[in-house]
């Protein structure tokens, strides 16, 4: 504990030295009070040394009440299950406040879960190295039993119990650690940073320490009766011990360093400097080439062929549309200016903020049909930045999930052998496993339940490509067609009599977001002809619908 004190005020110091970028001996006083007082980091220290300092007064109760004494400590040596329950409680407390300083706290975009995940990483670090050195101290204890049958007695005592709590911090572990990876290095080419090659040295260390775990537990555990068996024991424990001792300074190392994926965005590790898409689409096979791929201005080179996989030159007009997906800010149209052999290129169009994108591609040709078709991509910030590589809300929501239902299993799976629901130890393990299950159930499929209403901020899950121009073409013409018309110009033989009459769509529809005509379709037009169709249309037809009319002129 002392140890702990003096590395966080070492901390402190370190950490004032840097944001005020003087020297530790310089930190010493009011640039160590103000990190104390004006930041997030400086508060969290705070609770950290005060659980700290709540953990030494517990323990000295919890010690003090021990041995035999006068009355008035035979009624408090009752309260030691308390007191050694408050001891773990503060140590718990401790581990979260430096889960909330974490990568983990770091990654806006997977903050609740690389937290959790973070927390429950330190947890089972906690119990499973310091239950190795508690083994490892414990020994000349067991050898200093009375009789010879002492030792083995002893050890035949500690070992099963902390077998069950390694099992269950070593699978934590690795599934804990598994999600800590994806959101610190996200892309594989990020491994070749200085975090990854020290996750990478991590690992090296954890698997031999892995190993030495599963012969203790399949092939010396079930020889601890003899004499032979219990050196063994003995030995390659203090050898886990060690190799644990290397893989928290490893630990140690990695916290001190920028998480692989920011050092790669920055670096240009892993960023393709060249989006592709190919489709085909009226006989027209249409390439299109997006460089770099990166907020800012970007260059869209379009190459065509026909069936034959002759290039077309003759094309009247190559127009692309691009829009943003997350926030309606409005479209971009330009056309692309022919450069011969079939291909044709659009220069400087700004893709101005970092998110999901659609790009939406109309060719005129004389000799054939027009041909439309979309396509959508992600886009990351400036190569200069470090925001560049970051972990997607979506997928780790889904990662979370998938989490939370492995540790249900393990904790599931490791509480029938030991009774299950009918001996307490079996039950608790069997019940957190429960919870977690059902956690992750809700996690990944509750917001399933009910999907957006209408109205809110909905994006389109449809491409407008050739399979949903197609699709809203049919549902257009067995639904709408009959008020608004062939080309939707609202002169379609049902509109004789409606008063208001249907409306203009390549009129209407440039002036409303997406959303808004989801709604007019979903929902009709109060005072108008437009009646709901959300029993006739299933929301997937409705996007088809409106991918259709959108390409009404």
């Amino acid at each position: 504990m002392a140890l702990l004190l003096l590395a966080s005020c070492a901390q402190l110091l370190l950490q004032a030295s840097v944001v005020h970028d003087i020297s530790m001996v310089e930190a010493m006083g009011a640039p160590a009070g103000s990190i104390l007082v004006d930041t997030e980091w400086g508060r969290l220290w705070l609770w950290r040394v005060g659980l700290l300092s709540v953990m030494a007064v517990l323990l000295g109760l919890a010690y003090a009440v021990r041995e035999e004494g006068p009355a008035p400590v035979d009624s408090i040596r009752s309260l030691r299950p308390t007191l050694w329950t408050l001891v773990v409680a503060a140590g718990a407390g401790i581990l979260l406040t430096l889960s909330l300083v974490s990568h983990g706290a770091a990654t806006t975009e997977v903050r609740s879960a690389a937290i959790f995940s973070d927390y429950l990483h330190l947890l089972a670090a906690a119990l499973w190295v310091g239950g190795l050195f508690r083994l490892v101290m414990g020994f000349p204890l067991a050898l200093s039993a009375g009789s010879a049958a002492g030792p083995r007695v002893a050890m035949g005592a500690m070992v099963p119990r902390f077998s069950t709590v390694a099992f269950l911090s070593v699978g934590t572990l690795v599934i804990t650690g598994m999600f800590g990876t994806w959101a610190q290095v996200t892309v594989a080419q990020a491994v070749a940073t200085p975090y990854g090659w020290s996750l990478v040295a991590k690992l090296g260390l954890v698997l031999p320490l892995l190993g030495l775990g599963a012969v203790n537990l399949l092939w010396i555990r079930p020889r601890l009766t003899s004499d032979g068996g219990a050196r063994w024991f003995r030995m390659l424990v203090a050898g886990e011990a060690l190799l644990a001792l290397l893989v928290l300074l490893s630990v140690g190392m990695l916290t001190s360093l920028e998480p692989a994926r920011q050092v790669a965005s920055r670096e240009g590790i892993g960023q393709a400097n060249i989006l592709s898409f190919q489709d085909t689409t009226e006989g027209t096979d249409i390439s299109l080439e997006i460089q770099p791929g990166r907020v800012g201005p970007n260059s869209y080179l379009v190459s065509l062929k026909d069936r034959l996989g002759n290039p077309i030159p003759n094309a009247t007009d190559v127009s692309l549309r691009l829009s943003y997906l997350d926030a309606d800010l409005g479209e971009v149209a330009a056309s692309s200016t022919a450069q011969g052999d079939g291909t044709y290129l659009l220069e400087e169009g700004l893709l101005n903020i970092a998110g999901p994108w659609q790009v939406e591609l109309v060719v005129l040709r004389p000799d054939a049909f027009d041909a439309r078709t979309a396509f959508r991509f992600e886009i990351g910030a400036s190569i200069s930045g470090s925001a560049g590589i970051t972990p997607s809300a979506e997928t780790g929501k889904l990662l979370w999930g998938i989490e939370l239902a492995l540790l249900g299993v393990l904790f599931l799976a490791t509480g029938v052998p030991l009774g299950g629901w009918w001996t307490r130890r079996g039950a608790v393990i069997m019940g957190t496993g429960g919870i977690s299950f059902m956690a992750a159930l809700v996690l990944l499929f509750g917001s399933q339940s009910t999907g957006p209403g209408v109205g809110e901020n909905l994006r389109n899950p449809f491409p407008p490509n050739p399979a949903s121009l197609s699709t809203g073409k049919q549902v257009y013409a067995g639904n709408c067609l009959v008020c608004h018309g062939e080309a939707g110009r609202g002169d379609g033989p049902g509109a004789l009599g409606l008063d208001p009459p249907p409306a203009d769509l390549v009129v209407h529809v440039p002036l409303h977001p997406e959303q808004t005509l989801f709604g007019f379709i979903h929902d009709g037009i109060p005072g108008t002809g437009m009646e709901p169709l959300a029993d006739r249309l299933s929301d997937e037809e409705i996007w088809h619908v409106i991918n259709h009319i959108k390409t009404f002129e």
